[in-house]
């Protein structure tokens, strides 16, 4: 058998297979589920980018009430950037001395926005790890 004469019929297909791979390869879903009624508030399918975080959390944002639903992650740096893109408030820094621009705005943390990383979570809600 030839092998070579098998994979001359290919070659014209590896280009967009190659094209496929590099565009759609690397795709997620993302998902946003609210597990007491089954409902699934949102979805994004695609790669793990900022955009992308921000773009589930505005659409979770959109069909919920103004309070701050509970979030779990895989601890994704994205997930806290979008959270404050989403949830945050904006806050004018001080400025240092009396010369100068004032500091650009940035979003902060709004009271109701807590933090707990998911060991201290694990622990709050009387489970967690075998380090008690």
């Amino acid at each position: 058998m030839n092998c070579g004469a098998l994979s001359t019929p290919k070659e014209p297909h590896l280009e967009a297979a190659k094209l496929f791979c590099t565009t759609y390869g690397d795709a997620w879903v993302w998902t946003a589920f609210a597990p007491l009624w089954r409902l699934v508030l949102a979805f994004v399918v695609g790669k793990r980018t900022q955009a992308n975080a921000n773009l589930l959390l505005e659409r979770v944002a959109h069909v919920t009430t103004a309070a701050i639903p509970f979030f779990t992650s895989d601890q994704l740096a994205a997930y806290r950037t979008a959270l404050l893109h989403v949830y945050g408030q904006w806050q004018q820094p001080p400025r240092q001395g009396t010369r100068g621009r004032y500091p650009a705005r940035r979003r902060v943390p709004s009271p109701d926005l807590a933090r707990r990383p998911g060991r201290q979570a694990a622990r709050a809600r009387g489970g967690g790890g075998s380090d008690h």
